[in-house]
């Protein structure tokens, strides 16, 4: 159906389990979710997101989710990764908004406030996230991090001072990117 408002909705991600497809409106930056079958709408608008959230992914402009193990992650410039139950539309937790073991805060070691986080990788309950930007600064912003958060719980598991570009490979126990500081693979 057609959004009310004249908004404009994208179609987001796709749970294959849950059978649920999900789509996002561009000017409030909210979530719906829809039964993949017949295509009624099971919940939302959802989402009260940051400023900035809405630029995505420098290789998907826009909000940007992802689907895992039942649930919508969200990240974007705005530096808060919003988790969501792919069924309800129900905001589980947020990551980087928190204190010590949940910041993204930058300072002002860049203009968005907290450091643009983005999902690279999902592999054995954890998600992976890193800073990057379409058009950075040279050097990259100072503080910058890739890090490891529980998938369930969004507790931070660790982090690594890094400035990564958004190539990140997971397989047999080993996650392998660019840390663009040092110019190292990792």
């Amino acid at each position: 159906p057609l959004p009310d408002g004249n908004l404009t909705r994208a179609l987001g991600p796709v749970d294959p389990v849950n059978r649920i497809f999900t789509m996002t409106d561009k000017e409030t930056m909210q979530w719906l979710g829809f039964d993949l079958d017949n295509g009624e709408k099971l919940w939302g608008p959802v989402g009260n997101t940051t400023a900035y959230q809405y630029y995505g992914n420098p290789m998907f402009p826009g909000q940007t989710g992802y689907v895992y193990q039942g649930k919508l992650y969200v990240g974007g410039y705005g530096g808060i990764l919003y988790c969501y139950d792919i069924t309800s539309g129900n905001l589980i937790w947020t990551y980087g908004n928190g204190g010590v073991g949940n910041s993204t805060n930058s300072g002002l070691d860049n203009p968005w406030g907290h450091f643009p986080t983005f999902p690279c990788g999902f592999a054995d309950g954890k998600i992976y996230l890193y800073t990057t930007e379409h058009s950075p600064n040279t050097p990259p912003y100072k503080g910058s991090r890739v890090r490891c958060v529980d998938a369930e719980t969004g507790q931070e598991i660790w982090t690594m001072m890094s400035w990564s570009s958004s190539a990140f490979a997971i397989a047999d126990g080993y996650a392998v990117y660019l840390n663009t500081y040092d110019m190292q693979l990792y």
